[in-house]
């Protein structure tokens, strides 16, 4: 609904009017639908990011150890 140009009032109105209540039984209000919107945000960005392979200062070292 945010892409479609709605507001955090309007897409909180929307929910309550349609019956959705909130992870703690209660009525949604703008700063909920932000606080959701963003860690939806956060989540995806970690979940897409794509690093590079990087490999530095390898060593392999072998030890013998009596038995």
């Amino acid at each position: 609904m945010r892409d479609e140009g709605h507001t955090f009032p309007s897409i909180a109105n929307w929910l309550n009017d349609n019956g959705y209540k909130s992870a703690r039984g209660k009525v949604f209000r703008n700063p909920h639908i932000h606080s959701i919107l963003k860690k939806k945000q956060i989540a995806d960005d970690k979940r897409n990011k794509r690093y590079s392979p990087k490999i530095e200062n390898m060593n392999i070292k072998i030890v013998k150890k009596p038995i």
